[in-house]
């Protein structure tokens, strides 16, 4: 069915026999013919002659898109065998939010660098609802977010997991009167959850709350986690990162929730106590997402290979 798929595309592109004629260096009689034996051979026609420019038929729109996957796929594998054979120059496209671009992304940079001098990086940082439509429309190679994406287009490779945790001034905490025990730092590292007593969400009326703007999964799952228990969090600060909220709210302005990712990177022995928090919405993953159709090349493989070494050093 795809036999003369070359010749039939240009006839496509050029609106013409006679332009795609001149393009393939035949003669157009011979373009003509071989057209319409493969239309034969086919058993429908592709394009409509009675159109000018030529316009394709029902059944040549789904052909001309059948064509397009395999011209895409083609050029993706030959790209991938060049790859493999000389290690070309070209740049591999990463997007990531803020916390997870500067302490799990951005330092692997120069170790790549190293190996693959010859291919740049361009890291873009934002929200992952905004990176992931640049991932499926093959504007980012890979994305890395502790958010999940549900699109059958995404090829998923799961990094480390994520717990939330709450994390209180304790100059703040005899004003919730709280019968919970904070956790350790040595229950956060090793993360030791599930044994502590959980923090009850209702006591914190009174606590100034610092949070991460609409659309972070942060602030989805603090709001869920809080509905879940039919309470509502009240926000005093709205901020664009985690590492931003952790650093207000350890310097006493309020409480936040985080995840340990964060409070294990930025720990500085501050005055704050940190509660384990009880809610399915606590859990979450954080991966490296690709797109399903694009064919990774050896160089792309290598740093996903890199950021699940990486991500051995944070479980």
């Amino acid at each position: 069915m795809f036999k003369y798929l070359d010749y039939i595309y240009e006839v496509y592109k050029s609106q013409s026999f006679s332009r795609a004629a001149e393009n393939l260096f035949i003669s157009q009689s011979s373009l003509s013919l071989t057209i319409k034996h493969a239309e034969q051979q086919i058993g429908a026609e592709i394009f409509n002659r009675k159109t000018k420019p030529l316009s394709l038929t029902e059944f040549g729109q789904k052909y001309i898109e059948a064509c397009e996957q395999i011209l895409l796929l083609s050029s993706e594998l030959e790209n991938y065998i060049y790859d493999i054979n000389h290690l070309c120059k070209g740049t591999i496209r990463i997007g990531a939010g803020n916390f997870l671009a500067t302490y799990l992304v951005a330092p692997l940079i120069g170790q790549f660098k190293k190996k693959y001098p010859n291919i740049n990086i361009n890291l873009v940082e934002g929200r992952s609802a905004d990176l992931s439509s640049h991932l499926e429309k093959g504007d980012l190679d890979l994305l890395v977010t502790n958010a999940e994406l549900k699109s059958k287009a995404f090829e998923k490779q799961k990094l480390f997991s994520e717990h939330l945790l709450m994390t209180i001034p304790i100059k703040m905490i005899p004003c919730a009167n709280f019968n919970s025990q904070p956790l350790s730092m040595e229950d956060i590292l090793s993360r030791n959850y599930g044994n502590n007593s959980y923090i009850d969400l209702s006591r914190m009326n009174g606590i100034p709350f610092i949070g991460l703007r609409p659309g972070n999964d942060t602030r989805i799952r603090t709001d869920l986690l809080y509905k879940e228990q039919n309470l509502s969090p009240t926000y005093f600060m709205e901020m664009d990162q985690s590492s931003t909220v952790f650093i207000i709210a350890s310097n006493q302005a309020g409480a936040c929730i985080v995840a340990d990712t964060v409070i294990r990177t930025l720990w500085r022995d501050q005055q704050i106590a940190i509660y384990d928090i009880k809610s399915s919405y606590a859990d979450r993953e954080v991966a490296v997402y690709s797109k399903i159709s694009k064919c990774k090349t050896a160089v792309l493989q290598s740093f996903i290979d890199l950021l699940l070494e990486k991500a051995q050093d944070i479980l």
